[in-house]
């Protein structure tokens, strides 16, 4: 388990870090969308200018399904996964006591996103001098299953702007996991 966070946690400070999107901007939602489908059970749709790439992993123990996506008009990134994890709590908490993020501001608490529950942890970090990164982190998990979907956004700044925030929320709503 320490081999596959300290992997997630590489990859994301990659992406978070050495791949940066610039400094957030105001913009609308575009009404046109696009479906994807992850795997054989799972759909969400994402903006029009959502890039999206699936993650080659050859041990799928844990991460079992992965896409990283980013969008530069709306200045959002992340990840949509399927992790397999036994006690999803449990994980939340060794995954923040393990982790090298310099966090400005850190909460978890418990959510419902359509039919969904699980956690929620949103975060501020910071990467040196000038960079902030925030993120929200929605972990997800069907009744009884020990199968979980992560979706997770990040942004280069202190939080996410208001449109960002409906982007997000219109992204979680259209989550559909057979």
């Amino acid at each position: 388990m320490k081999k596959h966070i300290l992997i997630a946690a590489l990859l994301a400070f990659y992406f978070l870090v050495l791949n940066p999107v610039p400094s957030v901007v105001m913009v609308t939602m575009n009404s046109k969308t696009q479906a994807y489908h992850l795997g054989d059970n799972l759909s969400v749709i994402l903006p029009p200018t959502t890039q999206i790439k699936e993650d080659d992993y050859d041990d799928k123990t844990e991460v079992l399904l992965s896409h990283y996506f980013h969008d530069e008009k709306y200045l959002i990134r992340g990840y949509i996964q399927l992790w397999q994890i036994n006690d999803l709590e449990q994980f939340l908490v060794a995954s923040r006591a393990n982790s090298s993020y310099d966090f400005q501001a850190y909460s978890l608490s418990k959510t419902s996103v359509y039919r969904l529950s699980g956690y929620i942890d949103q975060w501020t970090a910071s990467f040196g001098d000038r960079l902030s990164i925030s993120g929200k982190e929605y972990w997800l998990k069907k009744q009884a299953d020990t199968q979980v979907l992560r979706i997770s956004f990040f942004t280069d700044a202190t939080s996410f702007s208001e449109v960002q925030l409906q982007g997000i929320n219109q992204i979680l709503s259209t989550i559909h996991w057979k």
